[in-house]
């Protein structure tokens, strides 16, 4: 934790000179969501607070880095604390021919494999996200990050490599050596049908664990994406890569209803993630319609069929969202949480959220 925090407060410290130095855009947002939580038969206020603010350099098109910083606050007045989202830098250097290689240094987000919630591709940050409602709101469920230097290298037409190193830093200050590395290789056809295929491993430093995934994704009449990882754990080779052996499918299609005044988005989504040895199943579903240029509703349903005590369990969203002005969102946001053993147990929430972007 140590060198985590140094390395922050080091990054944090080059926001007022990068403007200067580079030239940078500044931008951010303010959340704010307050609303009633109901759960065994008691209901309770809640808000909360937060604000981010992000820094992207845009001197050059060669070299590019980039800040994202945010503070929360709780009901009572609890911090859920400083989070530095990003800080990154981004490079050519030159390759083969006319080629380049991209390097990315520092805290970045990285997606491997295909998917919106469900993605058994992605080996480097897990197959579900952590969190479902801050999706609902933004419409962006996978937004983790990791240290890392990743390097991008073009290998042919449509062919190209990316090595990554994922370091544990609290280990290195320790005098350790631990972490992450691997590849990936990706191949765009340029057919519709098949988009894009990969495939990659990542391993632990010290041997104890090895992932390995296949992802494609492409278009038919609709979107479409596959993808499947395991990991082996040398001790029980068999067995942990039985186990963890995991299956994602995504479908989606975006319709353009017309209307007397213009088409109105009408998007679906449909994913799932399935572990046939462990018995385990987890669907997802969203709906997206944009009334009018202003209004927007939506609808989501999460449903996990885990192999423990409890049977079932379902989490369903409603949202309706308003633009009043660019850069401000306000919404409306219903949730039920259901978990059924024996019995059902079901709590919710309705909430009042107000973004502003700027």
């Amino acid at each position: 934790m140590v060198m985590k925090k140094l390395i922050a407060l080091l990054l944090l410290s080059c926001i007022a000179v990068m403007p200067v130095i580079a030239g940078a855009d500044l931008s951010g947002n303010l959340n704010f969501s307050t609303g009633a939580f109901f759960s065994g038969g008691t209901t309770r206020w809640v808000s909360s607070s937060l604000a981010r603010v992000s820094l992207a350099t845009t001197g050059s098109s060669s070299v590019k880095g980039a800040l994202s910083a945010s503070y929360g606050i709780q009901s009572q007045g609890t911090s859920s604390g400083f989070s530095l989202e990003k800080a990154y830098v981004r490079f050519r250097l030159p390759w083969f021919g006319d080629s380049t290689l991209k390097m990315t240094v520092g805290k970045s987000p990285v997606s491997w494999g295909y998917g919106t919630y469900f993605n058994a591709g992605d080996i480097v940050f897990g197959a579900t996200p952590n969190d479902i409602s801050g999706g609902v709101q933004s419409g962006e469920y996978r937004t983790s990050t990791a240290w890392m230097v990743l390097a991008s290298l073009p290998l042919h037409e449509g062919v190209s490599a990316d090595v990554i190193v994922l370091p544990d830093l609290d280990a290195l200050v320790g005098g350790g050596v631990a972490g992450r590395l691997g590849g990936r290789f990706i191949w765009n056809p340029g057919w519709r049908p098949l988009d894009a295929l990969e495939f990659g491993y990542l391993g632990s430093v010290d041997g104890a664990s090895h992932a390995v995934y296949a992802a494609f994704d492409g278009t038919l009449w609709f979107d479409y994406n596959l993808s499947v990882s395991t990991t082996i754990v040398p001790t029980r080779a068999v067995a942990s890569a039985k186990d963890n052996f995991k299956l994602s499918l995504g479908l989606s299609k975006v319709f353009n209803i017309p209307t007397d005044t213009r088409y109105m988005p009408f998007s679906l989504r449909l994913e799932g993630l399935y572990a046939p040895f462990a018995t385990t199943f987890s669907g997802f579903f969203s709906m997206d319609v944009g009334i009018s240029d202003s209004i927007g509703v939506g609808a989501v349903l999460l449903c996990d069929v885990p192999s423990s005590d409890i049977a079932c369990a379902l989490t369903a969203f409603l949202t309706c969202s308003y633009r009043p002005v660019a850069g401000l969102a306000l919404g409306l946001q219903g949730g039920v949480v259901a978990s059924k053993t024996t019995e059902w147990n079901v709590s919710g929430a309705l909430m009042f959220t107000c973004r502003y972007s700027f």
